[in-house]
């Protein structure tokens, strides 16, 4: 049988020579590809080195943090000095001829630093934190000579460099204090949340919340005179505090801060109770406080039952087989 000659018959009489030269060029190609592949990843590296080191850049820290010796240094040259805690933080204990705008403010607030924009500016707060989140708003707005003091007024004060205080109208007692205060018939206002008052609280203390003192300040208008000590969980929450400002703001004369709050309360091994608390139970005049599981009581507590029945077999029930 004579041999082909057309396209078919000429890759199979010479395969040698065609599979030669393909299985080549396959094999130049394989190491052209780890070639440039090579300096593809090189490149892609190279990059991606770029990209992060250009992002940051763009997130370098815009501002420089300095320890209380070098703070105390520049406060003694006369820098701007700014305190970002609390009005209440503030009123108990600053730097003296500190400005302070509240952290949370600041953004909304910057007007009243326009005039700072290319000066030395000393940001500090309780131990650095809420310092170094208003430094970086300060940095992103401009201001080109911000100063984050590290430590905060914690560290201010272990050094034992000067303070001052602002009229108040209050005082901070300890747990000791605040029993004896107790005794005497003072007033134990409660200013955390519901959920964690029905928890265990000081017993027979009532419980408005903090953010909502103003709304419900008259529920105290028979303490205007008389002794009230104000308390929340612990030295961290601050709530007691805030509270307490609002109070002598308010007119109450007579206000009591505990900042050590419940929890050292519990450990001196003081009366607690837990339940909610009274509606107008603030009130003096014991006619004039709805008596406990009264109308707001029995429906919140109608209300959780409820939800128990509800949630307890979506609780217990077994998984079904399959």
């Amino acid at each position: 049988m004579s041999m082909g000659t057309g396209p078919q018959a000429r890759r199979e009489h010479g395969s040698g020579a065609f599979m030669g030269e393909s299985t080549m060029g396959y094999f130049r190609s394989i190491e052209l590809k780890r070639r440039t592949g090579k300096r593809g990843i090189r490149a892609d590296m190279l990059c991606l080195a770029l990209i992060l080191g250009l992002s940051n850049l763009a997130n370098a820290q815009a501002y420089t943090d300095v320890t209380v010796e070098e703070a105390h240094t520049m406060w003694q040259g006369g820098v701007f000095t700014l305190d970002v805690r609390t009005t209440a933080e503030f009123r108990l204990a600053h730097i003296p001829g500190a400005h302070n705008i509240n952290v949370d403010e600041l953004a909304d607030r910057l007007d009243e630093l326009a005039d700072l924009q290319d000066t030395d500016i000393l940001v500090y707060c309780g131990v650095g934190g809420r310092s170094a989140t208003a430094s970086q708003t300060l940095a992103d707005n401009g201001f080109s000579g911000i100063h984050n003091m590290l430590g905060g007024l914690t560290a201010w004060q272990v050094a034992e460099y000067e303070t001052e205080t602002s009229d108040a109208g209050f005082d901070e007692v300890t747990v000791e204090n605040g029993q004896r205060l107790r005794q005497g018939g003072a007033l134990m206002l409660d200013v955390r949340t519901p959920f964690f008052f029905s928890a265990g609280h000081i017993a027979g203390a009532c419980n408005i919340p903090a953010d909502r003192l103003d709304e419900r300040i008259e529920e105290l208008e028979d303490w205007l005179d008389k002794d009230i000590v104000v308390y929340c969980a612990s030295g961290s929450c601050g709530l007691s505090t805030t509270a307490a400002v609002i109070l002598a703001e308010n007119g109450f004369t007579l206000v009591h801060a505990m900042p050590d709050g419940y929890e050292a309360w519990k450990e001196a091994g003081y009366e607690t109770e837990r339940g909610l608390s009274r509606p107008l139970c603030c009130y003096a005049d014991p006619a004039r406080a709805l008596p406990a599981g009264g109308a707001t009581g029995d429906g919140f507590v109608l209300f959780a039952a409820a939800l128990a029945l509800w949630c307890l077999p979506h609780v217990t029930r077994k998984p079904t087989k399959r």
